[in-house]
């Protein structure tokens, strides 16, 4: 009995042991056919895109392929190629583009002229098209205000498959390891797909695929394009500046990607002799120099020009003007000034973003007078037509004196209008709670204001606001309520080595919201900037802020730039003092930075200036206090794309009765 036993556990465990080594040796043989695949691409639409590139040719001729390489913002001198083959009447019959290539190839392919994209991509700060995230997708940034802005120009329902122009995106999957070539599908998404930079933006989810930039693994789809004829034109915007610190782990990341791309597109330059190459010469650039667009476009029309005799011998087409020129053209121009104006998005249907932002305690365009606190949290916006509306939540900080900074919980929103593009209305709020001092006691911050840009052009902006604003601290050591009613006026004029600026208004302001005891004060101040060379400068202001009614009490405000430890701001000064005037001064002598420090190419100092700092405050309550040490300007920026203006100050005060104190600060600008 017990041999049986035996006999039967020795056939079982073969049985497992064959049954293991079968299955193993087919999954083994399942993977390595998996590799011998990877190098064959998947295509979605082939037949539809070859039955568009011949109802175009009519099968009269060789079709004209356009391949438009990646290369972040140095992308932008494809636009200046696009213009140059405009000029001489060639027409691609169809385009291959990968990464940022892809956007100039699908607009120009859905109809926008190349001057239009050149003006939707050099309007300057292109901050509002992303936004921070959790990268609970995989990836950090978040291009849905760009997707709302193709949407809006081309219309939400325009696909890949119905454009002027075929056009074919190539991606690569990360679930297949192949490569992808989509000429069918969503517009929009498929745009936003094509330049998934892994880590930065989240893969691209397209028929199962994970779909990510190509620009990853290809410099040049070069080979995608010969598949459907033998005459094409290659615009390059290759990357090679030596200035790139190749002991940073995050540019040798990059660089390491860039061996296996280079090796790739020279066996395909070399392969193809007929191939007619525009070699942009934008390789010095960053690849986050989304601000130097139009110039980029200019060197990209002159290196189409290099190649006047070969270009010049293709088939020459009758252009038909698209019959949405006029509405493209109509939606860019209201983007321009929606962008140039308030920096805001507009959407044509519903459109919801869900990211992370930053709300400064500070603004360029109209000052906060009774919050002292930036937040930084997620952010929900909700767009519609003219109406932007937000809710954020998140941590709030008050770090304008960094030795007395604390941290809180701060819920907001806020609802805007713009009937008119240089005209905004808005009403917001936020709660403050959980503050380490006050507990549950909330501060609470109500705003309305009507802001409208009278005059703005390149050198000159006139801008006039209304406000409203009340504060709240609920807390037993805190100021209790007040309320303040402005009306200002600004100016701003920019000469070649000079920044002049002037403002004026009136506040009044009261202890409650029904206006208990009510001040008022007139505010006047004059700026200027002057630059002895593009490095060097100086720069100063005077500020006076006077009771007209004689009854004193006139604030100090964090937007007054003067940084102390004893000084009460906000909503804390409106009852505290007996000052019938405050006189601001505030001067510095500094050194600007010709080049952006990067970290990585991933966090830019862009804008980088250092400077000794003298600040001033003189009243009658407290004589003549002052700050004196260094400062730090830069405009924070994640791969060119989001900005935050920032100042760091440190310094030593000889502050009010003849306390000294070293002060430190940091604050947050935002431009709207």
């Amino acid at each position: 009995m017990k041999k049986f036993f035996l006999v039967v556990l020795i056939t079982i465990l073969c049985s497992f042991s064959l049954f293991s080594s079968s299955t193993s040796s087919e999954e083994n043989d399942e993977f390595f056919n998996e590799i011998l695949i990877s190098d064959i691409p998947v295509v979605y639409g082939d037949d539809n895109f070859r039955e568009r590139i011949l109802a175009r040719t009519e099968g009269k001729r060789d079709p004209i392929g356009l391949v438009l390489t990646g290369g972040s913002a140095r992308a932008c001198a494809h636009i200046g190629v696009l213009k140059y083959l405009d000029e001489i009447g060639v027409e691609p019959d169809f385009i291959v583009s990968n990464s940022m290539g892809s956007i100039i190839g699908m607009l120009y392919a859905a109809g926008v002229k190349p001057d239009k994209i050149e003006e939707l991509l050099a309007v300057g700060d292109i901050s509002s098209y992303f936004s921070l995230t959790l990268p609970t997708t995989g990836g950090f940034l978040s291009p849905s205000g760009f997707k709302t802005l193709v949407d809006y120009i081309v219309g939400k329902d325009l696909r890949v498959e119905d454009t002027e122009i075929p056009i074919m995106i190539v991606c690569d999957d990360l679930v297949s390891k192949r490569e992808v070539r989509i000429t069918e599908g969503p517009f929009s998404d498929v745009l936003i797909g094509s330049f998934a930079l892994p880590v930065y933006f989240s893969p691209y989810q397209y028929n199962g695929h994970l779909l990510i930039d190509g620009g990853v693994i290809s410099l040049a789809p070069i080979n995608a394009a010969y598949d459907y004829t033998d005459t094409v034109i290659l615009s390059t915007t290759f990357y090679d500046a030596d200035t790139i610190n190749l002991i940073n782990p995050v540019t040798i990341l990059n660089a390491s990607f860039d061996i296996g791309k280079r090796q790739n597109a020279s066996r395909d330059l070399k392969k193809y002799s007929s191939l007619i190459l525009i070699r942009c010469d934008v390789e010095k650039y960053s690849f986050m120099a989304f601000n130097s667009a139009s110039e980029m476009a200019e060197i990209g029309y002159n290196s189409a020009k290099k190649e006047e005799s070969k270009l010049s011998a293709l088939y020459k087409s009758e252009k038909k003007e698209s019959e949405n020129n006029e509405i493209i053209a109509a939606k860019i121009n209201d983007t321009k000034n929606n962008l140039k104006y308030f920096g805001r998005l507009k959407s044509s249907a519903p459109s919801t973003l869900l990211g992370v932002n930053f709300v400064a305690m500070n603004s360029k365009l109209s000052p906060r007078y009774l919050k002292n606190s930036m937040t930084t949290g997620f952010e929900y916006r909700f767009l519609i037509s003219d109406f932007d509306m937000a809710l954020i939540f998140g941590l709030g900080s008050n770090s304008q004196n960094l030795s007395s900074s604390e941290m809180f919980t701060t819920f907001g929103g806020s609802i805007s209008y713009y009937p008119l593009s240089f005209l905004r209305t808005k009403v917001e709020g936020y709660i403050d709670f959980l503050r380490p001092k006050s507990a549950f006691d909330p501060f609470i911050n109500l705003r309305e204001s009507i802001d409208a840009y009278l005059y703005k052009d390149d050198e000159i902006s006139v801008i006039a606001n209304q406000s409203i604003e009340y504060a709240n601290d609920y807390s037993s050591h805190g100021s209790g309520s007040g309320i303040i009613f402005s009306l200002r006026a600004q100016c701003e004029y920019k000469m070649e080595n000079n920044l002049f600026g002037c403002d004026a208004g009136y506040l009044l302001t009261g202890d409650s919201i029904v206006f208990e005891n009510p001040r008022n004060y007139m505010d006047v101040s004059l700026k200027d900037e002057y630059n002895f060379t593009p490095s060097i400068y100086v720069s100063g202001s005077i500020r006076g802020r006077f009771s007209i009614d004689g009854k004193g009490s006139v604030p100090v405000f964090v937007s007054d730039n003067f940084t102390s430890n004893t000084l009460l701001y906000g909503a804390s000064a409106l009852k505290t003092n007996s000052s019938v005037y405050n006189l601001f001064a505030d001067a510095t002598f500094g050194y600007k930075f010709k080049k952006a420090p990067t970290f990585g190419e991933f966090l830019i100092l862009d804008n980088l200036s250092t400077a000794t700092y003298f600040s001033s405050l003189t009243n009658k309550e407290n004589g003549f206090m002052f700050s004196l040490g260094l400062e730090v300007k830069t405009d924070l920026s994640l791969i060119g794309l989001i900005t935050l203006p920032t100042t760091f100050r440190v310094g030593y005060e000889y502050g009010r009765n003849n306390e000294n104190h070293i002060t430190a600060s940091i604050s947050f600008t935002s431009e709207f």
